[in-house]
């Protein structure tokens, strides 16, 4: 497998000019120098982040990375906001996607400067094809049936990134794990003051919002997904628990699955309901107006809210929008 490497290494030398991908296939073009292919001489930077086990590890940071892939859509946002989309050499997202499609309207200069898209996802074929520096994703990105092991990369100089509160890589995500992702990210790209100013509006946000709900009953919460055959339970150990408890939120259930009866014997207050899309919101509906579940308080008192999945699993960039939709539904008569 090393041999391949090199060999492909050795192919994408005399590509050196620079390629950019038309669907999969590497498509030789010629690139002018620009003031990214030359960097100033800066202090190196150790980030604690982990490998495909899910142990902590150090990665030494020399540089800023300049090809970098991303296997996760909130990770383009989180380069774009961060003006960095000139260092995104490839990326999932796909252009005809309501994703991509907010993206442009949010970002609308910085999405013109990434390199390349994957309509069908990335693998292993167009990712070697850009020669990458940094891979930045969730612990199920580095996998050997996906995107190989982080030790894999290791051994060939390239450096990746696993998001905290991606696929249960910490015990229990929190809020600052999602702060920590941001700073690492400024550190990394030498751009501190611009996720700084992400870090400071969430602890803004909480700091008010502690302020507002001094005083008010704690609330039972569930926070769920449906699917044809059982229902996903996210508890307090998810990203998402830790942020509805920051807000006053008690999330009395830990099984990760259960079932319509089950949903109906704890009965919470409140129900957040993740959806992925707008297709997918129709599971709200289902919940409102199945006559099984009538006679639970959520339905009664109308509090089963949506809430977007990239807004409460690893959120990145998102994370403050994921507070404000949770503090909505537990307090609807605040201000938003």
């Amino acid at each position: 497998m090393q041999k391949v490497f090199l060999l492909l290494l050795i192919i994408g030398c005399w590509c050196f000019s620079g390629c950019y991908l038309q669907g999969n296939i590497p498509v030789v073009v010629p690139v002018a120098e620009n003031e990214n292919t030359v960097q100033k001489q800066l202090p190196p930077v150790v980030i604690n982040t982990y490998d495909t086990q899910g142990n902590a590890k150090k990665v030494v940071f020399d540089s800023v990375p300049q090809r970098v892939v991303l296997d996760i859509a909130n990770d383009l946002e989180t380069m774009l906001a961060l003006g960095l989309g000139d260092h995104v050499a490839l990326t999932s997202v796909d252009v005809g996607s309501l994703f991509y499609q907010q993206m442009q309207k949010l970002y609308p200069e910085e999405i013109k400067k990434v390199q390349h898209f994957s309509p069908h996802g990335i693998n292993m074929e167009n990712v070697i094809a850009v020669q990458p520096d940094f891979i930045l994703g969730w612990k199920s990105t580095f996998t050997p049936s996906w995107l190989r092991t982080t030790s894999w990369w290791d051994q060939r100089g390239v450096k990746t990134y696993i998001a905290a509160t991606s696929n249960k890589t910490v015990p229990e995500g929190t809020i600052e794990d999602e702060c920590q992702y941001l700073s690492d990210m400024g550190r990394i790209f030498r751009v501190e003051t611009k996720a700084q100013a992400y870090i400071d509006a969430i602890h803004q946000e909480l700091a008010r919002a502690n302020k507002e709900i001094q005083g008010r009953a704690a609330q039972s919460v569930m926070v769920i997904e449906l699917t044809s055959r059982y229902i996903i339970n996210y508890d307090r150990k998810w990203l998402v628990g830790n942020m509805v408890e920051t807000l006053g939120g008690i999330m009395p259930v830990d099984a990760l699955r259960i079932g319509q009866e089950d949903l109906i014997y704890y009965d919470p207050e409140v129900i957040f309901v993740i959806v992925y899309d707008p297709s997918t919101e129709l599971s709200v509906d289902f919940l409102k107006y199945d006559p099984k579940f009538q006679s639970m308080r959520a339905v009664k008192n109308r509090r089963i809210y949506p809430i977007r999945f990239d807004l409460i699993y690893a959120p990145s960039v998102r994370t403050l929008d994921g507070l404000k939709k949770i503090k909505q539904g537990l307090y609807p008569d605040l201000p938003e």
